[in-house]
């Protein structure tokens, strides 16, 4: 999403304000893709620390300040490996360093690749 013209005080880079990051993990925890802005710096890492669990990590944290200063948007990839049932994610825990993501398709957690993007709240939004 992109803003055009002059509008410099709305947008950064050229994003739409807000978003801070982006990336696709795979099923086994990989980060295949990612992307930073770069007025927040640093990169992200990830990794599968449990089925169906994974943990994606800012490597600058001094851009955010706590855990309820952004909000994820997760998109599991689909169908499930099983190739019988869709995926769902959701966030587990945050903090200002990493992001917590479980994945299943039924009532226990399975691996999943997903696609996540962050966006930053306190930064552009007022209560």
């Amino acid at each position: 999403m992109f803003i055009g013209g002059d509008y410099t005080e709305l947008r950064s880079n050229n994003v739409l304000c807000g978003v801070t990051c982006a990336g696709k993990v795979s099923a086994m925890g990989s980060l295949l893709r990612s992307w930073v802005i770069s007025h927040m710096g640093g990169y992200l890492t990830s990794s599968r620390t449990g089925e169906g669990r994974y943990r994606i990590s800012f490597s600058k944290t001094s851009y955010l300040l706590g855990a309820y200063d952004y909000s994820v948007i997760i998109m599991p990839d689909g169908p499930h490996s099983s190739g019988s049932h869709g995926a769902y994610a959701c966030t587990m825990a945050r903090t200002s360093s990493y992001f917590d993501v479980w994945t299943a398709d039924d009532a226990s957690t399975n691996d999943c690749g997903f696609t996540f993007i962050v966006i930053i709240m306190n930064k552009y939004f007022a209560n």
